[in-house]
């Protein structure tokens, strides 16, 4: 997202009343219509680690999987970093191939936990790091409540389930952040 800028004899003034949204061209492909970017070492970070690597597509596109990068994004305001300065990956070059930025990353464990999601309850607070948590953790009672391969089906009730969990655990527990 970005504002609107106006220029003024003194200089730009930002307008926060009028947002732009931006981005759009990092957004799951919608159906066999749209146009799936190719996967890039950067960009890619933001994907579910199990999808990594792969084009995206419709099929591999869920709903714990924008969660899952939901919480990536407040891992950066939060860090005030883009995410690969924050995890420390393919920031050299963009076409690194090395084994390194080749391997997806895997699905969280609590003893291989990232220092940067450990540093966040100390950055921004319990109820953030536990908001953050539940979007990268995304699946099981860590996350939404839901398998990972549940929600892979494209049963419209695994689709709502995460729906009530996302709500209380990310939803509210922001709303009740007070500064």
């Amino acid at each position: 997202m970005s504002f609107s800028i106006s220029t003024a004899k003194m200089g730009s003034i930002i307008n926060p009343e009028k947002p732009l949204l931006t981005g759009f061209e990092l957004s799951q492909p919608d159906g066999t219509q749209t146009t799936a970017r190719d996967a890039d070492v950067i960009w890619d970070l933001y994907r579910w680690p199990g999808i990594q690597r792969k084009k995206p597509t419709e099929r591999n596109s869920k709903k714990t999987y924008d969660l899952y990068n939901l919480g990536l994004v407040l891992l950066e305001i939060a860090h005030w970093k883009t995410l690969h300065r924050v995890m420390g990956r393919g920031q050299e070059n963009r076409e690194r191939t090395d084994e390194h930025d080749k391997a997806p990353m895997v699905p969280l464990e609590e003893s291989k936990m990232p220092s940067s999601l450990k540093e966040l309850r100390n950055i921004a607070g319990d109820r953030y790091w536990k908001a953050v948590g539940r979007c990268i953790w995304a699946h099981d009672e860590k996350g939404f409540d839901v398998e990972e391969l549940a929600d892979r089906s494209n049963d419209s009730n695994v689709g709502i389930m995460p729906q009530g969990a996302f709500t209380k655990h990310v939803v509210e527990e922001l709303r009740s952040i007070q500064l």
